[in-house]
């Protein structure tokens, strides 16, 4: 993964006040079920929902602003902030951790999740094609950040392909979108990219993706993303439609014969106003051989500038 300069994170202990005037205790920090690891970034657990298809949603607030995520309980996330440099290139990255194991039953769909946090349907960026496979695992995410002025949210979908035993076959079928809040004139936030990818645990192997090369657009418009392939024998595939805006998309962090193989996808382009979400989307296939954690990362990722930006 690309290094980021990190920014220090801005907050205060917190002191209770209870009985005999002068006796301060510290307050107890509420613990949710998905952890941050690393640096929070001044990011701390304020809320936790749990829902009745086995999944919760936490709320993390900072200085920068607040991220909720539905996942499964025992999940992990953690936050990577790039400051922006002296031409005002900033970005925000999060990650989510995600494990499950191969005998539960399907948990939260997508619909279930985008609910849970309050994402309308309507501005969800893409949808996994129909058809084909059983919905297994999803994780998602919803951000407001830099004083609510960019919003954004993002999903993973894992689709059973096919199955023999414990060998399985998945479709890994994801998507993420940003937009501005409003316009803040030329010297304002620009939205210059939105990624997402996801890295699979040692043993998972990652044989086929889409996209393999950037497309440009010159208008908005329905972009389906697909890819069909064959291993062991087994042929299987996946696909995702959802609208995709000037000016690429493109493949992101290809790293297929990696310990942790990864692949992910980015819209890039140069954009301010509340015109459109801007999206990004793509498909994994997945072999998740016998004994091995069927266990992914999933990251994030927007970039923004301030100012005159190109």
């Amino acid at each position: 993964m690309t290094t980021l300069t990190r920014l220090l994170p801005i907050g205060a202990s917190l002191a209770l006040t209870l009985g005999t005037v002068g006796a301060t205790h510290a307050a107890t920090p509420f613990v949710a079920s998905i952890s941050i690891v690393g640096d929070s970034h001044g990011f701390a657990p304020v809320a936790e929902l749990r829902t009745a298809h086995g999944t919760v949603v936490d709320t993390f607030r900072g200085s920068l602003g607040t991220v909720r995520m539905a996942g499964l309980p025992g999940s992990t996330i953690s936050f990577e902030v790039g400051a922006p440099d002296a031409a005002g290139h900033g970005s925000i990255r999060v990650q989510m951790g995600s494990a499950a194991s191969k005998s539960q039953g399907a948990v939260a769909s997508q619909a279930q999740n985008l609910a849970d946090l309050g994402v309308s349907a309507a501005t969800a960026a893409a949808s996994p094609a129909p058809g084909g496979g059983t919905p297994w695992a999803s994780s998602c995410i919803n951000i407001s950040v830099l004083g609510a002025a960019i919003t954004g949210s993002g999903c993973n979908n894992v689709y059973k392909k096919y199955v023999n035993g414990t060998d399985w076959y998945l479709a890994n079928e994801y998507w993420a979108s940003a937009s501005l809040a409003d316009w803040q004139g030329p010297l304002g936030l620009h939205l210059q990219g939105v990624a997402f990818e996801s890295t699979w645990h040692p043993g998972n192997t990652i044989y086929a993706v889409a996209p393999t090369s950037t497309q440009g657009f010159g208008g908005c418009q329905n972009w389906t993303v697909s890819v069909s392939a064959g291993q062991n024998g087994v042929n299987i595939g996946g696909s995702i439609a959802g609208q995709i805006c000037p000016s690429t998309l493109g493949p992101w962090n290809l790293r297929l014969g990696s310990t942790y193989p990864n692949s992910g996808a980015i819209w890039t382009g140069n954009v301010q106003g509340v015109s459109n979400y801007q999206a990004t989307e793509g498909v994994q296939l997945v072999h998740n051989p016998p004994n091995v954690v069927t266990g992914w990362t999933d990251y994030y990722s927007i970039n923004y500038c301030n100012g005159v930006c190109f």
